[in-house]
């Protein structure tokens, strides 16, 4: 910070050389030896390095006399010249090699700063082909610098600064090489080691002019006090060196003028081109200098805002913290203060910026307090933007779960009672699974819309989980009025909602819950969902308001997920068998494994109370699992000819070790692989249709059948014909109820059928109750039936008599001797 200070005023205060002066007058600039001499600086065309090797023309026709000449002290002199003449031109080429050596480092950090400012300027812009090309082009001109300087450097001394340079440029390339492709993250972690890796370059490069210019003056001293000896001992010897004495100082004086002129440019160019706003304001806080980034920042130019009282630029709200950092430093010379503060621009618009402030008061070539300033707008809507959405929901931009208990907190402790509703969207997955996510979305979208406009404006609305609604009511403390309210909301819902130019009717199931005095918030909404949960178990579209008891429950439902990892420990689950019968043939095709839960205490539970909980505990991975090998080690015992059927539910079909629990359950029971059929729903496959897709063609491999369980009931079933590779269709039982009864039942079984079989896909119709049902699916071409006009699930024991029975029954009375079993 001090010494961009430093500079920026240095820039302003550098006196403008004689010969600039007398630009474009040609008379006064012939007049001058040294202008014409510097001529050749003047050439923009020329680099400063090719301008130190230009030589002035030789002064033509000038002379020199001796007086009074002493020919033997001009012998003397002569010898004397002639043996300390080629050593004291050496110490003077020697001075003019370290001026020259001064300059090239000086371009030297001219150019690496300059790469630094563009780097700076791409990661605020991002990388255009200018700035790459600027950039390449300040790198070529730095290694060119570097690969001049070995010639008037030892390699020893110069090792330092060749390994900082080298260090600073790869990190530097590193940079730009991610920012060029768009990987910002990466890019500021190398930043920092970037910014780390220049400082020890510039320390380098100073260190070493510093060392260069001190040979400079003691190589231009030693020359001198030659030259005194050799005019002591040699009067006629000077007379005749005088003249190239003379050039080598010009030569000398200008190459360090120019050096001099070089570097005060690089850091006026420096601090004009700086992405920071640079300001001087003296103890009056009046503005001394301000630097050419105030024509971006702030739409001002620099000549506009010197003089000016910083109080006029300065936000009346942020002026006091300004001021109090002002003050802070004043006292504490060595502080370096930060305050974030808005200036006015141009246009009369406010600025987000950030000020660091410095001390250089005591600075002669300063004499106030730097204020660096900052853009950071971008960081501050960045910051409004991050706390939205730590608030609200991303999707329907209401307020989230988190602003919702903030918010239901607040009122309970200012106002003493709240009142809440929980809604959960009935059905909403199958629409989902129907639409697509972005269906889906564009449902809760419209959904939340809908709440608006059924709610009050005070009333808070949030999105509490994926299909889950809370809405906090502003002024109700009643049971009765927050149901008129639910009611309200459930007939805003009642018209259909238009999603991808399909009209969809969706309901929503809502509880309700009063605070009750020293309960927490998330109590509160806990008991609203236990509300909610036993609305939608008794229909769509309900309401209820919790009552105590309903907890109860609740946990006794907890209490029996909980029981199932015990169940499992303890090995409390059996498989039976369902029957699946060829009804061309008559005959058994195979047999459906089903798990039953044998509770000590409670006897057998079945699968409908317990597997929803072991689905959503992941607790059906292990069940499903101890179903697969156990079923693979009985149905080993049966005929060659019956296949057995698993079922997979959708957390095993997301399960990685899927494939290698099926490899073992066929490897340890010897079950072939042919015989076993693995069923999924149309649920669980459209859940993640590419997970499925994969998980099905690793199980294909392994010569296996697939089928596709309860199908029809989804909303894309004839599109996973042609995705999935499956070998069944399984009716769902809610088609089959009614083909006897309904034409359109009929229909739509009968089209299913003739399009499996064209597909060389079979077909199993489940829930099959009657010998009508049974005669009438046969007639249409449907290949297996299974359900409880045949056989109900069968253990073990009930199989093998099953299997041995149908042996022996004729094939003229098939139906009546299997409804028997």
């Amino acid at each position: 910070m001090r010494i961009s200070a430093r500079l920026a005023i240095r820039a302003q205060k550098l006196p403008v050389p004689p010969y600039e002066q007398g630009r474009g007058d040609r008379t006064s600039r012939r007049k001058s030896p040294a202008g014409r001499c510097l001529d050749v600086a003047e050439n923009p065309t020329i680099s400063p390095v090719d301008r130190l090797h230009r030589r002035p023309a030789w002064l033509s026709g000038r002379t020199v006399v001796a007086r009074q000449p002493l020919w033997i002290v001009l012998a003397l002199g002569i010898a004397i010249a002639a043996l300390s003449g080629t050593t004291i031109l050496r110490l003077h080429e020697t001075a003019l090699s370290d001026a020259r050596a001064v300059t090239m480092l000086a371009e030297l950090y001219t150019q690496t700063y300059r790469m630094l400012a563009i780097n700076e300027e791409m990661r605020a812009e991002s990388p255009t082909a200018i700035l790459l090309g600027e950039y390449r082009s300040a790198r070529d001109e730095a290694n060119t610098i570097v690969d001049r300087l070995g010639a008037h450097i030892p390699a020893a001394e110069l090792q330092d600064t060749l390994g900082a340079y080298s260090t600073f440029t790869d990190l530097l390339d590193s940079e730009v090489s991610l920012l060029d492709g768009r990987r910002f993250d990466e890019a500021r972690a190398v930043h920092h080691l970037v910014d780390a890796a220049f400082t020890p370059l510039a320390d380098a490069i100073a260190s070493l002019q510093q060392r260069e210019q001190a040979e400079a003056q003691t190589t231009s001293a030693q020359s001198d006090v030659g030259t005194i000896g050799t005019l002591a001992f040699s009067v006629a010897a000077i007379a005749l060196l005088v003249a190239q004495f003379e050039r080598i100082g010009r030569e000398r004086a200008a190459a360090e003028r120019q050096a001099r002129r070089a570097g005060e440019a690089s850091m006026r160019s420096l601090i004009e081109n700086s992405s920071d706003l640079v300001m001087v304001v003296d103890l009056d806080e009046h503005l001394l200098f301000a630097s050419g980034s105030s024509r971006r920042i702030l739409q001002l130019e620099p000549s506009a805002l010197v003089g000016r009282a910083m109080v006029t630029l300065v936000h009346p709200d942020d002026e006091g913290a300004l001021r109090r950092a002002v003050t802070d430093i004043i006292r504490n010379a060595q502080a370096s203060p930060v305050v974030e503060c808005r200036l006015r621009r141009g246009d009369g618009e406010w600025q987000y910026t950030e000020v660091a402030l410095a001390n250089l008061l005591d600075d002669r070539l300063v004499r106030g307090i730097v204020m660096n300033a900052r853009d950071v707008t971008d960081r501050r809507a960045l910051e409004r933007r991050l706390a939205h959405q730590a608030l609200h929901d991303p999707l329907t931009g209401l307020a989230n779960r988190r602003m919702f208990l903030q918010r239901l907190e607040r009122q309970i402790t200012h106002i003493g009672s709240a009142a809440m509703l929980f809604l959960d969207l009935d059905g909403f997955k199958d629409l989902n699974d129907s639409f697509g996510h972005a269906g889906g979305d564009a449902l809760l979208v419209a959904f939340a819309e809908r709440l608006h406009t059924a709610l009050r404006p005070g009333d808070t609305i949030a999105r509490v989980g994926g299909d889950e609604f809370a809405a906090l009511l502003e002024g109700v403390h009643d049971a009765k009025a927050a149901t008129v309210v639910a009611q309200r909301v459930i007939r805003a819902l009642a018209p259909p909602f238009e999603i991808f130019a399909s009209e969809v009717f969706i309901a929503a199931s809502i509880g309700i819950a009063l605070s009750q005095e020293g309960e927490p918030v998330e109590s509160m909404v806990g008991n609203a969902d236990i509300a909610m949960y036993l609305a939608k178990s008794r229909g769509s579209g309900g309401i209820e308001v919790f009552e105590p008891t309903m907890r109860a429950d609740s946990l006794a439902r907890a209490e029996l997920a909980l029981e199932l990892r015990g169940a499992i420990e303890r090995s409390e689950f059996s498989v039976r068998y369902q029957p699946i019968l060829d009804l061309a043939k008559e005959t058994i095709a195979g047999f459906e494994a089903l798990v039953r839960w044998e509770h000590p205490t409670r006897g057998e539970i079945q699968p409908a109370r317990f597997i929803p909980g072991a689905e959503q505990t992941g607790l059906i991975v292990p069940i499903g699992r101890f179903v697969l090998r156990d079923a693979c080690q009985q149905a080993v015992t049966w005929p060659g000819h019956l296949f057995l059927s698993v079922n997979l539910s959708p957390r095993q079909l997301q399960d990685p070790d899927l494939l290698d629990d099926v490899r073992a359950a066929l490897r340890d029971s010897g079950f072939p692989p042919h015989r076993l059929e693995l069923e999924i729903t149309e649920t669980a496959a459209m859940e993640n249709d590419q997970l499925a897709a994969e998980r099905l063609a690793e199980l294909k491999a392994l010569g296996v059948s697939l089928a596709i369980d309860d199908f029809g009931v989804g909303y894309s079933s004839l599109g996973y014909l042609r995705r999935f590779d499956v070998d069944v269709l399984k009716l769902d039982r809610s088609f089959i109820q009614g083909i006897t009864t309904s034409a359109r039942e009929l229909a739509f079984v009968t089209s299913i059928v003739q399009l499996s079989k064209l597909l060389g896909v079979r077909t199993v119709a489940e829930g099959v109750e009657s010998a009508s049902q049974a005669r009438k699916l046969r007639e249409i071409g449907c290949d297996m039936a299974q359900g409880y006009f045949f056989a109900r699930p069968l253990n073990v024991g009930d199989v093998r008599m099953f299997i041995t029975e149908r042996d022996g029954a004729g094939v003229d009375r098939p139906r009546q001797r299997l409804r028997s079993a």
